[in-house]
């Protein structure tokens, strides 16, 4: 039989119990809990990966699995009119109007509190946040921008985003982490020399 020293056990027992916390935590803080909405939303950056996870099982590519005839991973798709009675609206319709949330199908299922029209659906064991539902208000509001696939768009430098804090010291990506940490209300520490 393998003896284990007292505090090898100690130390793994340690190590486990952190790492169970910190999934807790990471558990019960929701994503964009307390995040302020982007000034512009990317579709690249913010809303296709939304489509993705949460749309793309029933209006992705896959023909067999698409419902109503619609389909959000190709730019007609997500454009066209529909034709169906979708959320009890007789007649042509669109899932998206750029410039118009009140308009958008989509924005109308998406805040739904009626199981049988609330997308995504229940029973797809999928959600959005409030904050993500927000995001999509306001990138159709916006104008609902579609932008190629950023793998296909060359890479540009992007400009220093202003921030309050001007001593930001020598890194040149110090910028854009204080940004990131405005737009999550986080405090800058200052650390002791």
């Amino acid at each position: 039989m393998i003896r284990f020293p007292r505090a090898k056990i100690a130390l793994a027992a340690g190590l486990i119990l952190v790492a169970v916390l910190t999934f807790a935590w990471f558990s019960i803080n929701n994503p964009g809990e307390g995040e302020r909405l982007p000034e512009t939303v990317s579709f690249n950056f913010h809303i296709r990966p939304l489509l993705s996870d949460r749309c793309f099982k029933c209006h992705g590519p896959d023909e067999k699995q698409r419902k109503a005839g619609l389909r959000f991973d190709t730019q007609e798709g997500a454009f066209a009119a529909l034709h169906d009675t979708l959320a009890g609206n007789a007649g042509v319709h669109y899932a998206i109007v750029p410039g118009h949330p009140e308009q958008s199908t989509l924005v109308q299922r998406i805040y739904s509190t009626n199981p049988d029209s609330v997308m995504p659906t229940p029973d797809s064991h999928l959600s959005l946040s409030a904050f993500e539902k927000k995001l999509l208000e306001r990138w159709i509001e916006q104008g609902a921008r579609w932008e190629k696939h950023w793998a296909f768009l060359a890479p540009e430098k992007p400009a220093l985003p202003a921030v309050g804090n001007k001593k930001m010291g020598p890194q040149r990506n110090r910028p854009f982490i204080l940004q990131k940490q405005q737009e999550h209300k986080a405090q800058t520490v200052r650390r002791s020399r």
